[in-house]
């Protein structure tokens, strides 16, 4: 085998001969050409495990198995379901996990989640389905059963519900692909493995793979029972920002528009009673006291359906609050200086500003776009309720526009799917819980007196010599007043002073472990409420923000006789018909009357004096005697 001819040459720098091979590649050559080999082969490897399955099934074998194998119904710990919105073409995706024991939802930055009883659904959803039928398809055939993975990009249509279960070790236990409904056939949908593209026809009711928040949720927010409520402070009120250029600078104000503050009490026999009631006066820029007219009363219709809506208020969204903003705004100056937390508040129409200007120790206090109300319980645990703006796009967190309420709210106030901010925090009111009503201490008798033993005695002596006489002191009066004069003894005082004493004491203990229970309910819900914005439907809202004229009545007038009779201008002198003509018997029919009879004596004053040729009203005509028709009585003056 013949060799190619060698190149020798010298090397005048190394003074030695060097020889070159051009046949020979160099070693960067080859490593760069084993890589992309090995490349090569991975992502046909990756393709190939990754794709769908084409492999052929026996339709006739899977007919009448389980869709999928077996696994405890207290395995699955996840649960994800994705979606396509068909009108927008977003991706939904809503996930709820069991962490630490503790259920929540991370497609909701971790809100507790009451996931119980829906999970199970969702197991159940899943166990046990039976394949109906088998179609083997290819993966181009997907959109045409409604089974295409949502996240798939590639795809324009036919996309699917894609459902997935796992265990704790994020082992997946089953992942389904739900398509359309089949033809004709109600509750069956086409249904494929993730990994698969076989088309199975499985019974499913979909209502089980819930993805609306408030079903996987403890739903009532406030957690009260409506016979607790006993008071109600209503704010009412509303505020806005404004920029507005001073010295060059924009600077931020505040509008607003301050209306009412009434304090409501719920008494024990059902009623509502006004306990303040205050109208804010523009010009001066205080509080003034109004009182109800004559004709006003408080609405009781509108403060039931405002308990029933606090009983019952149920929350459909919740957004984070920016950290360091805790329940009861206790934050520091660094909260103050954290402009994406105050962006935070104010797009969602809270405002925080410093409850006294000239004293920054005292803290912040919050503002709200549409007023708050204070809801307090007879177990001393107080709900602060602040109403902000209308929910925005929740994934929009940058910028602060605000919905057109003037089209949206305004013009159509009973307009349904808006949505409002809700703040809640919850304090203790001690005041609210009655304090126990102490008996006062008897006086002790100073020591060594012996007036009481003395008096005792003496009555004592009496009692015994009235019986031996044969009088029994219980039956005289004055057997009475001498027990009455009857000084109780040293012993005796004491004796009941430690009796109060120790009553006073349990009634001061249970007091107090009113008020730490309540402590404590107020820590409960401060630790729930405190990291949320809670969104609340906002007809709700309209039956909680009361105003003026929405807790007060006014009370038409009662319409009297007269008007209830009208006044008849047309009406003749003589009466209505068949009714006597004045000093003449009726014609009519008789009918009766409640009036007295005009043969009972009148009292003189009603009588008419006696005029001669006049006839009296009270003389009636003899028996088969009728009055001329044309006669008429004579006044004295003739005709």
């Amino acid at each position: 085998m013949d060799r190619p001819a060698a190149r020798f040459g010298t090397s005048r720098s190394l003074n030695h001969l060097s020889i070159n091979y051009d046949f020979v590649p160099t070693m960067s050559e080859l490593n760069k050409t084993t890589i992309f080999f090995v490349a090569a082969l991975a992502a046909i490897a990756l393709a190939l495990f990754t794709r769908p399955s084409t492999q052929e099934y026996n339709v006739d074998e899977l007919r009448g198995t389980t869709l999928v194998e077996e696994f405890p119904a207290e395995a699955p710990k996840r649960l994800s379901i994705t979606s396509l919105d068909a009108e927008t073409g977003d991706l939904q995706a809503f996930e709820v996990a069991e962490i630490a024991d503790v259920w929540s939802i991370p497609s909701k930055s971790g809100y507790p989640a009451d996931a119980t009883e829906q999970m199970a659904a969702a197991v159940e959803g899943v166990l046990g389905r039976e394949v109906l039928t088998a179609t083997p398809i290819g993966a181009g055939d997907h959109s045409t059963y409604g089974v295409v993975d949502p996240t798939d990009t590639s795809a324009d249509e036919g996309f699917g519900t894609h459902v997935r279960l796992s265990d704790k070790d994020d082992k997946v236990l089953a992942d389904l692909i739900i398509g359309k409904e089949v033809t004709d056939s109600d509750g069956h949908y086409w249904v494929r493995k993730a990994k698969q593209d076989v088309v199975y026809e499985v019974e499913f009711d979909l209502d089980k793979f819930s993805t609306d928040f408030a079903d996987w949720i403890e739903k009532d927010l406030l957690g009260l029972s409506t016979f607790d409520v006993s008071q109600v402070n209503i704010d009412d009120y509303t505020i806005e920002t404004e920029i507005y250029l001073r010295g060059g600078r924009l600077e931020r104000g505040i509008l607003e528009d301050r209306r009412e503050r009434m304090h409501l009490v719920y008494d024990d026999e059902s009623n509502w009673q006004a306990e303040t009631l205050e109208t804010y006066n523009k010009g001066d820029k205080t509080y003034e006291a109004f009182t109800l007219e004559e004709n006003q009363e408080l609405n009781e219709d509108s403060l039931r359906e405002l308990k029933n809506a606090l009983g019952d208020l149920e929350i459909v969204d919740v957004e984070r609050k920016p950290d360091g903003l805790s329940s009861d705004l206790s934050a520091g100056d660094d909260f103050m200086n954290n402009n994406e937390a105050l962006r935070s508040l104010a797009r969602r129409g809270f405002l925080p500003v410093a409850a006294d200007p000239a004293d920054p120790t005292k803290g912040l206090m919050l503002l709200s776009s549409e007023g708050e109300i204070v809801v307090t319980l007879k177990d001393g645990v107080e709900y602060v309720l602040r109403f902000g703006d209308l929910q925005l796009d929740p994934s929009a967190e940058s910028g602060t526009d605000k919905p057109d309420t003037e089209t949206d709210e305004e013009s159509d106030p009973d307009v349904e799917g808006l949505n409002r901010y809700l703040f809640v925090m919850a304090r203790v009111n001690e005041s609210a819980i009655p304090k126990p009503e102490l008996e006062a201490l008897p006086e002790l008798p100073p020591e060594g007196d012996s007036d009481s033993e003395d008096t005792n005695e003496a009555a004592d002596s009496e009692a015994a010599d009235e019986a031996t006489n044969g009088q029994d002191p219980g039956d005289d009066e004055t057997a009475d007043d001498k027990a009455k004069d009857k000084k109780p003894t040293r012993e005796e005082v004491e004796a009941e002073r430690k009796r109060i004493e120790e009553n006073n004491k349990r009634a001061e203990e249970e007091y107090q472990e009113k008020i730490e229970e309540a402590k404590e309910r107020v820590d409960e819900l401060n630790q729930r409420f405190g990291d949320w914005y809670y969104v609340i439907p906002n007809d709700v809202f309209k039956k909680i923000h009361l105003g003026r004229d929405q807790v007060v009545k006014t009370n038409e007038p009662e319409p009297s006789d007269d008007a209830e009779g009208g006044d008849d201008s047309n009406a003749s002198v003589l009466g209505a018909p068949g009714t006597a003509l004045p000093g003449l018997p009726s014609t009519g029919p008789a009918v009766e009357s409640a009036a007295p009879s005009t043969t009972e004596a009148q009292p003189k004053s009603d009588q008419q004096p006696e005029t001669e040729g006049q006839p009296q009203a009270d003389v009636q005509p003899e028996a088969g005697e009728q009055p001329a028709a044309d006669t008429q009585p004579d006044n004295g003056q003739g005709s």
